[in-house]
């Protein structure tokens, strides 16, 4: 999906879709953020996906609470080196890393709240750009629903579950009510 706010004949915000063209591994890799990692063998997915893997189920416990990599590649014309360059995440469950051509951009607890990175200075303009994101569905006491996946009545799926785009905006832009979250230290952490 593409959507353009036009002032005065001149684009003042872009909203590109990028729930397409992953790359999906389950379980840890060392340095799964590198530029140079091979996800040549990974499963092609989009966004919205869910880290499951198994076959219809009857519960017991056997939801993946483990970790899972997903990457993408994705290039953008120079015109855009003086604008402001932002990846909107509207869920990813239960926590995540973000990296950008191997440098951690942002990380993320708690599933259930979208955030945005802003990967501005990041940016390769004269080639690829390697979108790297790092999911764990690990229990963590500090994330909600704060309970093993075995103590509890209902599933909760991981992976990045919600839709992904990217912002091109001006320098000068009104704020997401995403970003006032992170503004406001709203269990985002910036790095």
């Amino acid at each position: 999906m593409f959507f353009a706010e036009v002032y005065a004949g001149n684009v003042s915000r872009i909203n590109l879709s990028m729930n397409t063209d992953w790359a999906f591994f389950r379980g840890d890799i060392e340095n799964g953020e590198s530029i140079t990692a091979d996800d040549s063998c990974w499963m092609p997915v989009s966004i919205p996906h869910i880290m499951q893997l198994e076959r219809k189920h009857c519960g017991g416990d056997v939801i993946y609470d483990g970790i899972g990599w997903y990457r993408r590649y994705f290039t953008l014309d120079p015109e855009y080196r003086d604008k402001n360059i932002r990846i909107a995440f509207e869920g990813v469950m239960t926590s995540c890393k973000v990296y950008l051509n191997g440098y951690e951009i942002i990380e993320n607890h708690g599933g259930y709240i979208g955030f945005i990175a802003d990967i501005t200075g990041k940016i390769n303009f004269d080639g690829n750009n390697v979108l790297a994101v790092r999911v764990s569905a690990e229990y963590d006491p500090l994330t909600p629903p704060g309970k093993p996946q075995s103590d509890l009545d209902f599933y909760y799926y991981s992976g990045i579950y919600r839709d992904v785009e990217m912002i091109i905006s001006d320098k000068l832009y009104v704020t997401d009510p995403l970003e006032e979250n992170e503004i406001a230290g709203g269990g985002v952490f910036v790095t």
